[in-house]
């Protein structure tokens, strides 16, 4: 936990919070362990926590009702995506339209969306770091979007493979097929994998 800390107040740091200021942030935060399948929220609930991954891999789906299994949405880990909620119901209070579960066994700090509004009022500097929050959680929805409607299946393959290299052994094949939109015929075909 103490290295946990340690990196949130450098990142803290570096987005100029003053230290007195950092032990407040620092004391609002919860540390939450999941084993791997358990959920961080779930879809018809309203979610009012947020995380920030430690370690793991999470993943959020929804469900459609053309599809009999549901549809993987984005994935959560360390570096590239750590900011964990499901945002349009932590910050509206509305019921989440997505589950977020562990891969595997994950490790996060959380805050509770009120202690996260109090600290919005009392450090100003909170404000651009929830700012750049939203800000990486459009870009990433904007990325994904243009991978899904600008690629075709080979393009979102290779992006995929090219951008997360490091989950292709961490995920399974229904999970990577399920987040590109495509088979595993076709997976298969493109890259040789014969995982399950």
């Amino acid at each position: 936990m103490q290295n946990t800390f340690t990196s949130i107040k450098e990142l803290l740091g570096k987005n100029d919070v003053a230290v007195e200021n950092i032990e407040k942030i620092i004391s609002a935060l919860k540390p939450m362990n999941l084993k791997k399948g358990e959920v961080f929220s779930q879809t018809g609930k309203r979610t009012n926590k947020l995380g920030i991954l430690i370690d793991g891999l999470l993943l959020a789906k929804y469900e459609t009702p053309n599809s009999k299994d549901d549809i993987v949405s984005r994935f959560y880990y360390s570096p590239r995506n750590i900011i964990v909620a499901s945002f349009e119901s932590f910050y509206h209070e509305t019921i989440s339209n997505e589950t977020i579960e562990a891969v595997e066994d994950s490790y996060l700090t959380i805050i509770n969306r009120e202690d996260l509004f109090n600290l919005y009022k009392e450090i100003p500097e909170m404000n651009k770091i929830g700012r750049l929050m939203a800000e990486q959680s459009y870009i990433f929805a904007l990325q994904r979007i243009h991978q899904l409607q600008g690629m075709k299946v080979k393009e979102r393959i290779k992006d995929f493979y090219k951008c997360h290299p490091e989950l292709a052994n961490r995920l399974q094949i229904q999970q990577i097929c399920s987040y590109l939109g495509t088979n595993r015929n076709a997976l298969a075909k493109f890259t040789g994998t014969k995982k399950k």
